[in-house]
């Protein structure tokens, strides 16, 4: 009798259990990963309008406290874009009195989980993070 080719039941089951564990193993760092690409988005556009407002005060001799002053359709602005909405730029007076301005990156939609949480850049080139868990501001600066 001739014996037949093809796969086992066991071998199949095998065969799906460690493609779960590779799964299961992978997918929580490339998160990681998709996060830290997009703090980049924040970061950069945190520096865009810090440079904006630099722009702004060497024509008008006085810092922008909203976006739209510095030519941002509006206050809050998406980045990087209104499809792949990851964070809201806004702009404000610092309220601590440190400095003129604070730019800030809230996460919004699938970033709103992310370690870091809310991106601050003032007026005097201070980087900081609130609402973070975890995560020091240098850390999250530097993962960009």
């Amino acid at each position: 009798m001739k014996r037949q080719a093809g796969f086992t039941l066991i071998g199949v089951i095998i065969a799906i259990a460690i493609v779960a564990i590779l799964a299961g193993i992978s997918y929580p760092i490339y998160l990681r990963y998709v996060n830290n690409s997009r703090r980049t988005s924040a970061i950069t556009a945190l520096q865009r309008a810090a440079a904006a407002e630099e722009k702004h005060y060497a024509a008008y001799n006085a810092y922008a406290t909203s976006l739209t002053t510095l030519s941002y359709s509006t206050n809050t602005v998406a980045i990087p874009s209104s499809t792949q909405h990851w964070y809201d730029l806004s702009a404000s007076k610092d309220t601590s009195g440190g400095s003129p301005y604070k730019l800030t990156a809230k996460p919004v939609g699938a970033q709103a989980t992310d370690k870091c949480g809310t991106f601050i850049l003032t007026g005097t080139g201070a980087k900081k993070v609130s609402n973070s868990t975890g995560m020091s501001a240098t850390k999250c600066w530097s993962s960009g």
